[in-house]
């Protein structure tokens, strides 16, 4: 039986880069999105949305009875709605919306999370970690120590990083962070100092 990988958003950048790095070590790859639409180094595609728990349920089933079990879970999903002026005119509802849907979803989901920083990776993996289940919060930086744009973000950097992470073989620090490479950069705080 070959190990399954199930990632939870899976669009054409870091869903992509992890799909063809997990494919390319030999996992099954199961993708989980709304439109439930296979990415290359896929080989099923489940429909969810995150912000509804029971959908994530059914992909866990769907996934093994498809694959199996799976070994990784990766959660990278995101809800962004424009705002129509500025920033602070984005409705309520609808940030309310996007906040959900990238924090609700890992509560059921996670093993590896791209986004929001949360202190729940600690407490999972310190819960977890006698039966071997490690949870990491992964996010990608400039080479400075500071976030990176949306234009810089390397789906190929995270597809490394998360291979890593998937074979170290206890739980290590749960906060990582990587270069445009997929190396491990720091894992103090960087403070960054902006100048006009």
């Amino acid at each position: 039986m070959s190990l399954v990988a199930l990632i939870l958003g899976a669009g054409a950048n870091v869903g992509k880069g992890v799909a063809q790095q997990l494919k390319s070590q030999g996992y099954t790859v199961v993708v989980g999105s709304r439109s439930a639409t296979k990415v290359d180094g896929t080989s099923h595609a489940v429909k969810l949305d995150v912000t509804q728990p029971e959908t994530i349920k059914a992909a866990f089933a769907e996934t093994e009875k498809f694959a199996g079990p799976p070994n990784v879970v990766a959660f990278n999903t995101s809800s962004l709605t424009p705002p129509p002026g500025d920033a602070v005119s984005v409705p309520l509802e609808a940030f309310s919306r996007d906040v959900s849907f990238g924090t609700t979803g890992l509560y059921a989901a996670a093993f590896i999370y791209t986004g929001n920083i949360l202190p729940f990776m600690q407490l999972f993996g310190n819960s977890f970690k006698d039966e071997n289940f490690r949870f990491y919060f992964a996010s990608q930086i400039s080479r400075i120590g500071g976030p990176v744009t949306m234009a810089q973000l390397s789906g190929h950097a995270h597809g490394v990083a998360y291979w890593n992470l998937i074979q170290r073989k206890e739980q290590g620090d749960w906060d990582l962070r990587f270069y445009e490479d997929g190396s491990e950069g720091p894992h103090e705080p960087v403070h960054l100092v902006f100048q006009p």
